[in-house]
């Protein structure tokens, strides 16, 4: 008897199931004594519990599944703000883990601001990724390849030497980023905000029209771009401004 008491508080489920079979052998007793009893009264009664219990039932799974979930999500999401700054190889790792783990779950946006997954190409099998946060990411030498990417902030992220190819950059931020070496291919800028980024080449328009990027022209009629000495690369930098 006790075993069966510790197990009925085990979950709510269990406790549900136990007070239903409770207040079903209470009732049948309770009929049974009813000088009035008839066999009707007691299938009147189960009818209307069965359908109780249906109704009960399907509520309290469908809470405990939204529930579950949530307290999944919001752990997931803890974890990882814990790896955040951390600049390890094993960080990336368990980030890399972390953020699958949210899209099964279909968390649509992700904060990954501050995270690093420098030269990580696992980015490149999301094909949804709108209004995701990387401002302060470290991308360097990543991928992403026909995703749509509209909306996402890479506010002073890292983006050397990643590659972008057909991806939907709308509404993008990338002010302050470096994007030295990063490769873009058939992207979509348009309304796309570049406001301090820096780039290796003085050429650095052309090429990007050469490679067939989509509303381009936006970005060349807003910016300028000015050289500027940086005393930790021994090469030209070229910052975008607004005209």
């Amino acid at each position: 008897m006790k075993k069966l008491f510790k197990k009925s508080l085990e979950s709510k489920t269990n406790l549900f199931v136990s007070l239903t079979i409770l207040c079903l052998i209470l009732i049948i007793i309770f009929d049974i004594l009813d000088p009035d009893f008839k066999i009707h009264d007691i299938l009147v009664e189960f009818h209307g519990l069965l359908f109780d219990l249906l109704i009960l039932g399907i509520l309290l799974t469908i809470y405990e599944s939204i529930t579950s979930r949530l307290e999944t999500i919001k752990r997931y999401q803890e974890e990882l703000n814990d790896y955040k700054f951390w600049k390890t190889e094993e960080a990336m790792y368990r980030t890399r883990g972390l953020i699958k783990r949210l899209v099964d779950l279909n968390v649509k946006e992700l904060d990954l601001s501050h995270c690093y997954l420098a030269t990580d190409k696992s980015l490149s099998q999301y094909k949804e990724m709108q209004k995701w946060q990387f401002s302060g990411t470290n991308l360097y030498d990543s991928l992403f390849i026909l995703a749509n990417m509209s909306n996402c902030n890479f506010y002073i992220s890292n983006l050397e030497e990643s590659s972008f190819v057909s991806v939907n950059l709308t509404d993008c931020r990338f002010g302050g980023a470096n994007l030295i070496n990063t490769k873009f291919e058939k992207c979509n800028f348009h309304n796309a905000q570049f406001d301090g980024a820096i780039v290796g080449s003085e050429f650095w328009f052309d090429e990007m029209e050469r490679n067939q990027n989509i509303n381009f022209g936006e970005i060349r009629e807003k910016y300028n771009l000015n050289e500027f000495t940086s005393h930790n690369r021994d090469m030209n930098i070229f910052r975008l401004d607004r005209k």
